[in-house]
């Protein structure tokens, strides 16, 4: 059998030698064929692939493609170039068109000159060429990054031999400088799809524009195939395991390049490839990586982020290798380094993604009864899916408990134990062990919180992953015997009391948090300040574990000079929760969840520094003591409420150029080409927006294009801050995405979940999918200055949402006016600074809408500048009149829903302007100010309801500890047009509490001049409406914010509050408990 396996082999590689060896010693061509372009060709001709083949380019997808004597392969007839440089994004719009190039250039027409070259071109199908294309599957799997068993159905090679420079024949050249190139194209049955360039002898002088590479087209950018400075040579450089050859993936939403560098080569401005592009900050994922040609025997090594952390590498092939991501304690876009033997470094960058957003491999860990987060259970389980390792079942593993501690100012994990080895640990996806194994000494056991992580001792057999990580643990079953023979029995009270005394002495940090949003909605639509907690989202189906009984969590995004946050949780009343009414309340982070830049540091670790000040404290305090002590958490951790809290201001844009301003005041934008929407007065911050008339319609799969005469819409949206730009526009071409979202120049891909948020040095960007799935439709810009700007694709326009938060009031103009509380100025010109008044169309768009245009392409941040020009028309001529009743019955009496209606006479963009139109002013009542007394602060007490707001009554019922002693009713009652407080002044107390615990008054806040009408109602209504639940008042929504008519309300019902009403507060002497001090598994 091994025998007849060898011959096999030797046959194959026989073959690989005939049809790739054709052009005689040393050459990469593969078989050309014998059919080429005759002499009547003049620059181009067309091929059709077989039926049923289609290459897959830049996420578009082709049945036939364009041959051309310019070097290069087209997917449109109208592709036709001269002196462009596509490397510098010199290609005008209106002209982009996606080609592949092995040598752009200038060709001599077919049928022009006799001496012009040849070209020649054959398709490959299954039926004649499978041998041939087994080949080519099994080496661009070898090749390329993240490809396994790529099996090609189709594909076709197209050879330009000898061919000869235009410019040179035009100059009388004799003899010409001639070259010889060739370029495969490969897709399979799911049009993955990859293109192969060989160079032979390649003479042309390399002038300007000559060039080899890929253009997306339709705005999508260049990326260079081979540097220009190496196109003379080559046919002698290593490309791949094959000297002049060069591998690429083309069918995604990025060029993927394949093979390897020659070794002799620099290293400058050609990234490290990697496949996939990010990892969990904990470790485990493999990453397939190509940079610079490898030797078997040669060691690789791997370097990661800011703290170097060093992950040995496992050969592949000269072409790959792989290495797996280390434990890290930072998140966010990080340097990867591959070094091998030849001295070279190759660099890439991958996104480190926080935990919380990484989905958990070892999922029975955080299983409801599963005992992991007890104190004293005898054995633990654990499963995991045993593919993710290897694909050998017995493999074996080594499986570890992991700790993270904080000393100092360093942050380190540590390993606690070993809790399997040897031939008992197989990857076979379970394994069990008894705790009474495996308990602490020494200063290990004051290590609070850690992972597990189920490691593959063979490396080599490692598929997607090296090792499994669990999420977060508290690690009482580790260190019970110690804190037992500490503190006894009861140690989870002492541990809480300690805790308490210690992090009372410095509450300084939480002066610095940002006030809570006074409702659900103002918390959904202050989009600069506040994103949602993955731990408790509505709109996802998390279950709000750690927060029962509300239906939605949002975190500030920005974290303290401190690295505190700040978190908000909302009922289905759309009101805001309070730790001192409840213990599953709004409770705010020493350490943010999702870390603090730089990270790595005490305080800062994304996680885990907030599991050691905010998550392992709850443990002590409420969960292993039955919540007896929770009281003592709730205080040191008591809702930054939201009296202080001043909502954003909002200004938009949609439709066919419709504007309603920061004054909330509206008018239409008429003419194209790139204005100011908004800037600061500072100039450190600028929103610009390209206006256009081209419209496609994208509606259908048929996309029709029509020129708007007498409107516009936005196409293109551009945010500098710093010295970053976020460009956000139409994606014209991909039938799996709406929108294109680059950062200075460069495509960022929000393709998979845990990278649908992504944090740059001046920005964070948001992916935020729809129901129909990551179309790429929705993205939210977040600045540091609190400013958010949402981008919505809609029909084949952008819509526009700006929030502006109260710190940038008088700071900004623009487009989209001013906020100084004067509407009336929100016209004024840009030029005069004075106050446009004027209701004329043309008058109002020269004197206010043209001062604001981008005055030339150095202040434009948008690519390929567009002059703003006074339209032509600017009448209110309706090109489509409609009918009354066919308007009624899509706009109703939507004026910007009648206006677009009749001047495009499409009806699902119509509609869309008119939902937009509608979300604006669901979005103006929701920011409207919100007038609250904040928290009735009488500790330990329980009351009526939790409503704070102006007018609302609330009777303080009782006490959970001590007796209530004052008055019981209180009113929130205003004072003055501004101002509101208690009546009568609060005098309620629970008595026998220390004075000291009573006064929480630093952490409520201080009541501030607000204006406001309470808005939440609305907000809700529309959301249980769009929800199409019927009965409000008896259903709470479930863990994906849904509402059923058969679940009681836990707040009604009592069960939500049951620990809150019925515990008992532990005092300082211990007294008898329950043994068992169980708690469910919990995902904070």
């Amino acid at each position: 059998m091994a025998a007849s396996s060898s011959k096999m082999k030797s046959k194959w590689i026989l073959f690989a030698c005939l049809f790739t060896l054709v052009k005689g010693q040393g050459s990469s061509f593969y078989d050309k064929g014998s059919v080429s372009l005759d002499a009547t060709v003049h620059k181009k001709a067309r091929v059709d692939l077989p039926q049923g083949k289609h290459f897959a380019f830049y996420g578009g997808q082709y049945s036939s493609i364009w041959l051309t004597t310019d070097g290069f392969l087209s997917f449109d007839e109208r592709a036709e170039y001269s002196n462009t440089d596509f490397s510098t994004g010199d290609v005008r719009p209106s002209s982009d068109y996606p080609i592949i190039a092995p040598f752009f250039h200038s060709g001599e027409a077919l049928d022009s000159h006799s001496g012009a070259g040849t070209i020649y071109y054959r398709t490959l199908d299954p039926s004649q060429d499978s041998a041939e294309l087994n080949m080519f599957g099994v080496n661009i799997s070898n090749a390329v990054v993240g490809i396994k068993n790529f099996q090609p159905t189709g594909g076709i090679i197209v050879t330009w031999d000898n061919v000869a420079d235009a410019i040179e024949i035009s100059n009388g050249c004799n003899p010409c400088k001639r070259s010889s190139f060739q370029a495969a194209i490969l897709t399979d049955e799911r049009a993955f799809t990859f293109a192969i360039f060989n160079y032979g002898q390649m003479d042309i002088d390399i002038r300007r524009y000559y060039q080899s590479g890929f253009n997306a087209g339709y705005g999508g950018g260049w990326t260079t195939a081979v540097p220009q400075s190496e196109l003379n040579r080559a046919q002698s450089l290593k490309g791949s395991d094959v000297q002049g050859r060069y591998y690429f993936r083309v069918c995604a939403d990025r060029i993927i390049r394949g093979g390897c560098r020659d070794r002799n080569l620099q290293t400058d401005g050609v990234p490290l490839e990697m496949w996939p592009s990010f990892g969990g900050m904990y470790g485990g994922q493999t990453i397939e990586m190509s940079g610079s040609c490898i030797n078997p025997d040669e060691s690789i090594s791997c370097s990661f982020g800011n703290s170097q952390v060093v992950s040995d590498g496992i050969y592949i092939n000269s072409m790959k290798t792989k290495c797996s991501v280390p434990r890290l304690l930072e998140r966010g876009r990080v340097t990867v380094s591959l070094r091998h033997g030849n001295g070279r470094v190759y660099s890439g960058i991958i996104t480190i993604v926080s935990p919380g957003r990484m989905k958990d491999p070892l999922h029975s860990i955080d299983t409801p009864g599963s005992g992991w987060n007890t104190t004293d259970t005898a054995t633990l389980s654990m499963t995991w899916d045993s593919s993710l390792l290897s694909e050998q079942r017995n493999a074996r593993v080594t499986i570890k408990l992991i700790g993270y501690r904080e000393r100092g100012s360093k942050a380190e994990w540590v390993e606690l134990a070993v809790l399997g080895s040897g031939p008992n640990a197989m990857n076979n996806g379970r394994y069990t062990f008894n705790t009474r194994d495996h308990r602490c000494s020494g200063d290990l056991c004051d290590v609070e919180t850690g992972v597990v992580e189920v490691r593959l001792d063979d490396p080599t057999s490692a598929t997607s992953h090296l090792f499994l990580v669990s999420r977060e643990l508290p690690l009482g079953w580790f260190v019970n015997n110690d804190m037992i023979q500490r503190y006894g029995n009861h140690w989870p009270h002492d541990k809480c009391m300690l805790w308490y005394n210690n992090d009372r002495q410095d509450m300084a940090w939480l002066q610095s948090l940002p006030y809570c949003p006074c409702n659900l909605g103002q918390a959904l639509v202050d989009i600069g300040r506040f994103q949602t907690d993955p731990g408790c989202d509505m709109f996802r189906g998390s279950k709000c574990t750690y927060h029962i009984g509300a239906i939605h969590c949002v975190r500030a995004v920005k974290p303290t000079p401190l690295g505190s946050g700040n978190q908000c949780c909302y009922g289905p009343d759309g009101a805001l929760r309070y730790a001192a009414d409840t213990f599953q309340g709004s409770t705010p982070d020493r350490s943010h969840a999702w870390g603090a830049f730089p990270y790595g540091r005490t305080d800062l670790v994304p996680s885990m520094s907030h599991w050691v000040k905010d998550v392992v404290t709850f443990y002590y305090c409420c969960l292993w003591t039955n919540y007896a002590d929770c009281d003592y958490y709730m205080d040191q951790r008591a809702t930054r409420d939201c009296t202080g809290y001043s909502p954003p201001r909002a200004a938009a844009i949609y439709g066919q150029g419709h504007v309603r301003t920061l004054g909330n005041r509206y008018y239409r934008v008429y003419g194209a080409g790139d204005f100011i929407l908004l800037e600061t007065m500072s100039n450190d911050v600028s929103i610009q927006g390209r206006f256009s008339r081209q419209y496609q319609d994208t509606s259908s799969k048929q996309q029709t294009s029509t020129t708007l005469n007498s409107s516009v819409f936005l196409s293109s949206i551009g945010v500098s801050s710093g010295k970053e730009i976020v460009e956000i526009k139409l994606d014209r071409n991909s039938p799996r995405r709406m929108l294109n979202v680059l950062v200075n120049n460069t495509f960022q891909f929000f393709d998979s979940e845990p990278l649908y948020m992504q944090q740059f040095s001046e920005m964070t960007i948001v992916n935020s999918p729809n129901t129909a799935g990551n179309i790429n439709s929705n993205f939210t810009v977040i600045l540091k200055n609190g400013m958010g700007v949402q981008v919505v694709a809609a029909n084949g326009m952008l819509n526009v949402l700006v929030m502006v938060p109260y710190t940038m009031k008088g700071q900004v103009h623009g487009l989209l006016g001013k906020w100084n509380d004067n509407g009336t100025d929100d016209f004024t010109s840009r030029s005069t600074n004075q106050i446009v008044t004027s209701t004329d169309n043309p008058t109002f768009y020269n004197q206010f809408t043209y001062s604001w245009s981008v005055n030339d392409s150095t202040d434009s941040i948008l690519p390929h500048y567009v002059s703003p020009k006074t339209p032509s028309d600017l009448t209110n001529n309706v090109p489509f009149p409609m009918t009354p009743s066919l308007m009624h019955s899509v706009c109703f009496t939507q004026k910007d829903c009648q206006f677009d209606y009749q001047h495009l006479n499409k009806r699902a963009q119509a509609t869309q302007t008119r939902m937009s139109a509608e979300w604006f002013a669901e979005v103006q009542s929701l920011v409207t100010p919100v007038r609250s007394c904040g928290l009735l602060n009488v500790p330990r007490s329980t009351k009526s309801n939790f409503n704070y707001s102006l007018g609302s009554m609330v009777t303080v019922t009782g006490c959970r500890t001590g007796q209530l002693q004052g008055d019981s009713a209180y009113t929130c009652e205003a004072t003055s047009n501004i101002t509101q407080t208690w009546s009568p002044s609060v005098s309620a107390v629970c008595a026998n509490i220390p004075l000291d615990e009573a006064d929480i008054g630093m952490i409520v806040g201080i009541v501030v001049a607000i204006v406001v009408v309470l808005a939440v109602a609305v907000f809700i209504a529309i959301i249980l409406r769009r929800r199409s639940r019927k009965d409000k008042s008896q259903s709470v929504p479930d863990e994906g914010g849904n509402f059923s008519e058969d679940r009681n309300n836990p707040v009604s019902s009592g069960e939500y509050d049951a620990h809150y009403s019925k515990v008992n507060r532990r005092e300082e002497v211990d007294v008898p408990r329950k043994k068992d001090r169980k708690s469910k598994d919990l995902d904070m």
